[in-house]
């Protein structure tokens, strides 16, 4: 079974290590011939899977469907390369693709449709009510969510044949030594010796709202140089508008004595384990892989009582929920609370390990998706 995952190559976040955990789990299966192509060539992606010495093809797309979101731009770009796919297709002998990206599945799954392959529509943001979704079920011929915060928005016409529910893989054998982890941190970024560290770590666009975590610090701001040394950096790179608002903000606030922002971090797990406390602030969150990946690093989290944190985090059991309607004076205690000694996160992030480690393996991953590959024939 030769099976396609096409990635557009220009950006990398979670759902492309979700693609290459169950790449490297079906690389392992000798029935399954998994392959990548990408859309970028010499972007961040194609950088990762290089490092990784992860094979893939490069098919050069200027636009894909969705960078517009015109419907009749979409329309037109998914009949506009449907030729070039469905020739690709034929020529590699491709039985399955698989799509991670929405630009990816709106320009893929209609020429798929019209070979003789079958498409997995993989949804990883919750959807919008639009009556436009319910496309999806004559462009795809299995639909899997990452949550059941997404699950619930996908379209009501797909029959429950159709859709399938399955958790995020995760390499869980990938563990750093946390003191270790914080000395070779420390090695490159000297300010952060001897200090609490908080860590925001992700994609720098509005709904994230690292902002709400800025104005929490600028509530327990008098209180920091005197008691507890807390230095927050932000790890991501994002939309240029977002993140010139969030280095204003900085500034503006009187803050940047104890707020960096360090951009991208080809590793982000190990600089998880060198954290102290991982919050993560967005509303609505789809799921939230950087939950899963500090508590597989043994990094307590405190997150937002909203979207996909409240099935990945059990509070004070797995991990703390701080109520995102409260401003900020909710996430401020809870911080401060924290970082000095007011809640033993101990007992904490060793509940959260021994949870992840069984719910999210890559290998439990990837046996669930290929029930579906095979159950397609």
């Amino acid at each position: 079974m030769n099976v396609l995952f096409p990635l557009v190559g220009d950006s990398v976040g979670g759902s492309h290590w979700s693609v290459i955990n169950l790449f490297k789990e079906l690389q392992k299966k000798q029935s399954i011939n998994p392959k990548i192509v990408l859309h970028v060539s010499n972007g961040k992606l194609s950088k990762h899977l290089d490092d990784m010495n992860i094979p893939y093809d490069v098919f050069h797309f200027k636009t894909l469907a969705g960078q517009n979101s015109n419907l009749i731009s979409i329309l037109f770009f998914m009949l506009y390369h449907a030729y070039s796919i469905v020739k690709y297709i034929k020529s590699n002998d491709v039985d399955i693709v698989h799509g991670n990206d929405l630009r990816i599945n709106l320009t893929w799954s209609l020429p798929v449709k019209l070979s003789s392959a079958k498409y997995i529509w993989h949804q990883r943001t919750h959807l919008s009510n639009s009556v436009k979704w319910k496309a999806i079920r004559y462009l795809a011929n299995h639909v899997v969510s990452i949550s059941s915060y997404v699950h619930n928005s996908l379209p009501s016409n797909l029959t429950k044949e159709m859709k399938s529910h399955i958790k995020n893989p995760f390499d869980i054998k990938i563990t750093y030594n946390k003191k270790k982890a914080r000395r070779d941190i420390n090695i490159n970024y000297p300010f952060l010796k001897d200090v609490f560290l908080i860590g925001y770590v992700g994609r720098l666009v509005p709904w994230k709202r690292v902002e709400n975590i800025l104005y929490a610090l600028q509530e327990i701001n008098p209180r920091v140089n005197k008691e507890c040394n807390i230095y927050f950096v932000i790890v991501g790179e994002g939309e240029k508008r977002y993140t010139d608002k969030i280095n204003s903000l900085i500034k503006s606030l009187k803050l940047s004595d104890y707020v960096s922002t360090l951009g991208f971090f080809r590793r982000p797990s190990k600089l998880l384990s060198a954290l102290d406390l991982l919050i993560t602030s967005s509303h609505n969150e789809p799921f939230g892989r950087v939950v899963i990946e500090s508590m597989i690093q043994k990094t307590p989290v405190l997150a937002s009582k909203s979207g996909g944190h409240i099935e990945t985090i059990i509070h004070n059991k797995t991990g703390l929920l701080y109520n995102e309607d409260q401003s900020s004076n909710s996430l401020s205690r809870y911080i401060y609370s924290i970082a000095m000694g007011g809640v033993d996160t101990m007992p904490i992030v060793d509940f959260a390990y021994s949870k992840v480690i069984v719910e999210y393996s890559a290998t439990n991953h990837a046996n669930k998706i290929i029930d579906i590959y095979k159950g397609l024939f």
